[in-house]
């Protein structure tokens, strides 16, 4: 995931309904990834997820932007 353009990678885990309702599909938006955790586990550490679902903006591999569910779930209260 080194891009030199930000790339919005949602990391999840299939048995996570939080991760399938409030978080878009990254299929639906051009050139962004979409990461089972189960399927890539050497990427909790590689960028620090803590909890899932968590939605990272990558540039040249580096974590500029992130959303938690605690911060999509303020941001939808707070509304």
């Amino acid at each position: 995931m080194k891009s030199d353009i930000p790339v919005v990678v949602n990391f999840h885990v299939n048995w996570c309904e939080p991760c399938h309702i409030l978080i878009p599909k990254p299929q639906e938006l051009v050139g962004d990834k979409d990461v089972d955790l189960e399927l890539h586990a050497e990427l909790v550490h590689t960028f620090e997820v803590k909890a899932v679902p968590a939605v990272l903006t990558v540039k040249d591999g580096l974590v500029i932007d992130a959303n938690t569910l605690e911060k999509l779930l303020e941001n939808l209260t707070s509304k």
